[in-house]
């Protein structure tokens, strides 16, 4: 009832001036696989870092509904086999206090596409989660993700190199890493309190009986990795079949680190390459 069959997606927050915001969401579901369509709302909480006392709960209602457009010259995908929906996600504005530890935004979907090899998501949800800072820092929006990269596929056993597009309103200053993608907490959507220290999410399990794990993403001769600087993800795996992964973007101001907005995706490989 719950397989939604969601591959990725993400959530951030956007700064209005005067401790007021607004939560925007892009999701991405597998088009072909789903069971369950996208969701018209997302119902998101926000959370006091250190405490994770729920401060506010926002609805954000999705605002347009698409298929994602993908291939290249190098490859164009069936769209029989291969078609990814994005839902793009926007609320109103809403006031927040400040709080010296800043907070913590989280909703949750139930579940994951099954069809990746590399971890396991037979009883796997996706947690969508970010960070702000201290309202009393001013204006401030979390690095957002803009286009879904249209060569967003892996090549079998050749290096491949592709980027998620990302700006940051406010000039700061970007660092890029992989992580282990963030499981949900139970099979209800929506939101639910963190606990324990960050990133307050149980993560996603890697297949490690495969070899999979976060030093070995999706195998090969050449380990999946990101440029911290420039975001770049290179990865060559040896085997066919749908890897998921997560790339976290910190953002940091005169040397500090004032938020990170975290990119969850599921890619496969061309047949072609």
């Amino acid at each position: 009832l719950f397989a939604s069959h969601v591959i990725g997606g993400d959530i951030s927050v956007i700064g209005l001036g005067s401790n007021q915001f607004k939560i925007k969401a892009n999701i991405y579901r597998d088009d072909i696989n789903g069971q369950v369509g996208m969701p018209a709302n997302l119902t998101v909480g926000v959370y006091e870092k250190g405490t994770n006392n729920l401060v506010t709960t926002v609805n954000v209602p999705r605002i347009n509904l698409s298929i994602v457009a993908l291939g290249d010259l190098c490859y164009v995908p069936d769209p029989n086999s291969i078609k990814i929906e994005e839902g793009i996600f926007e609320s109103a504005s809403f006031f927040l206090p400040n709080y010296v530890s800043g907070y913590y935004v989280h909703t949750q979907i139930y579940a994951r596409n099954t069809l990746a090899i590399n971890v396991n998501t037979g009883t796997a949800g996706m947690s969508f989660y970010c960070e702000i800072p201290n309202p009393v820092m001013g204006l401030n929006s979390n690095p957002q993700f803009t286009n879904y990269p249209a060569d967003a596929y892996f090549c079998l056993s050749s290096s491949k190199v592709f980027n998620f597009e990302v700006v940051d309103p406010d000039g700061d200053s970007l660092v890029y890493s992989l992580v282990t993608p963030l499981n949900s907490s139970g099979t209800n959507n929506g939101t639910v309190a963190g606990a324990g220290a960050y990133p307050y999410y149980p993560e996603v399990p890697w297949n490690t009986g495969s070899g999979f794990n976060l030093s070995n993403i999706v195998g090969g001769a050449i380990p999946m990795s990101i440029n911290a600087t420039t975001g770049d993800i290179t990865a060559a795996p040896s085997l066919q079949g749908v890897f998921t992964f997560a790339v976290r973007v910190e953002e940091f101001r005169n040397g500090v680190k004032i938020g990170e907005t975290r990119r969850d995706d599921e890619l496969s490989h061309s047949p072609r390459l």
